[in-house]
């Protein structure tokens, strides 16, 4: 602590120096006496006067030892003083009617980052930074003019280099005990992280309503195109029931044109019966005769099989392979109809490729072909068996 109050006692000093000098001034004193005096007394009286010496002798030894125990109070008041002054976590300065430090703490000093003994009789103004000058004189202004505690947020100045020190200043009006002039106590408190963490805040606080405002703009517009969509729906929903009505009518328009197709199927599958019962029955009176009487005309190896051929061919005319394939609706060329049918009869590649006149490969192709047709390229179905099934 810094100022006036650095006045200090010591506790040996009446026994030793202090004593001795107090002794020479008593004798001194006593020598002045008037020993006429002295004389005149009765010894009585010098008893007298002697007990009432010994007794003030003995009470200037008690008020010596309770000036002694005054001391030793007054030291570990002062101890505790600067425990709890100059070593406060808050800055302390005491200032006098004219703005000037008279007193400071060791936080204020490392807050007005000067050293302690040169703060005093310093304006505190020199350390707060110019652009808050103006707070810092309505601060004073309203202490004195109110006489109550006015509290305040400024910043301190640093060097260049270094940000300002924001700082929560809170001053009293006070009197000097010594010279009864209005003082002030002022607390300086570093609110420099607080006033980051505002910022900070403000700053989120800014990016989320941000946030929250394009938030809302998008709900908006969500909700705009929900509308539409649930208008388009209504209305794509009211145009289905407008066709669906369409369609029962379309519905009950086919049953009734399918009901009479049914009808004309059946009376083609009927006629189409009474075709192939009359073309067989063509083939057997015409063509099988002629044949028969052909087959034993001395014809050579490869007129006969030929002609085998053609008796089978008609067989197969006459059997209901084709009409298998028509109803599963398998579609085979002609040439994979002609191979399918010397398949079914049980002749091999080579031999079908003889009686067509060409390649053997050929006709493995034409057999990949109509095992594909026939959904059996992934079976392990033999193909002459599965066409001898279809009948």
């Amino acid at each position: 602590m810094t100022g006036s109050n650095e006045k200090s006692f010591d506790a040996g000093e009446p026994s030793g120096a202090r004593a001795r000098d107090l002794r020479r001034r008593a004798e001194k004193k006593a020598a002045a006496m008037d020993a006429e005096r002295l004389e005149t007394l009765s010894p009585g009286q010098v008893e007298q006067l002697v007990h009432e010496l010994r007794v003030h002798q003995i009470e200037l030894e008690l008020q010596n030892e309770e000036l002694r125990r005054a001391q030793l109070e007054l030291e570990a008041s002062r101890t505790r003083y600067f425990s709890l002054y100059d070593l406060a976590p808050a800055g302390y300065v005491t200032i006098d009617g004219n703005g000037l430090i008279t007193e400071a703490n060791l936080a204020a000093a490392t807050l007005l980052a000067a050293p302690r003994s040169s703060l005093c009789g310093k304006p505190l103004s020199r350390f707060i930074l110019a652009e808050d000058q103006d707070i810092y004189y309505h601060h004073r202004k309203a202490l004195v003019e109110t006489q109550k505690t006015q509290v305040c947020e400024l910043r301190l100045d640093r060097p260049p280099a270094e940000p300002p020190v924001w700082i929560r200043l809170q001053t009293a009006m006070d009197r000097d005990t010594e010279t009864d002039a209005d003082i002030g106590r002022a607390v300086m408190v570093d609110i420099s992280a607080q006033i980051k963490l505002k910022e900070i805040m403000a700053t989120e606080h800014k990016e989320l309503a941000k946030q929250v405002d394009q938030q809302t703009a998008d709900l908006l517009e969500s909700n705009r195109q929900l509308r539409s969509e649930v208008d388009a729906h209504q209305q794509t929903q009211a145009q289905l029931l407008q066709k669906t009505e369409l369609l029962k009518v379309r519905q009950t328009r086919l049953e009734e044109a399918n009901a009479a197709l049914k009808v004309l199927l059946r009376a083609y599958d009927a006629e189409r019966s009474e075709w192939e019962e009359m073309v067989v029955s063509n083939i057997e009176a015409q063509t099988r005769p002629y044949l028969a009487k052909l087959a034993v005309t001395g014809l050579s190896k490869r007129q006969q099989t030929l002609l085998e051929t053609a008796i089978g061919s008609l067989d197969e005319i006459c059997s209901p392979l084709n009409r298998r394939l028509i109803i599963k609706n398998i579609k085979l060329t002609p040439t994979e109809t002609q191979v399918a049918r010397l398949i079914r009869q049980g002749k091999p590649t080579k031999e079908i490729a003889g009686i067509l006149g060409v390649a053997a490969s050929t006709i493995d192709y034409h057999r990949h072909n109509i095992r594909k047709k026939l959904n059996l390229s992934h079976q392990k179905l033999n193909l002459q068996a599965y066409l001898q099934s279809l009948k």
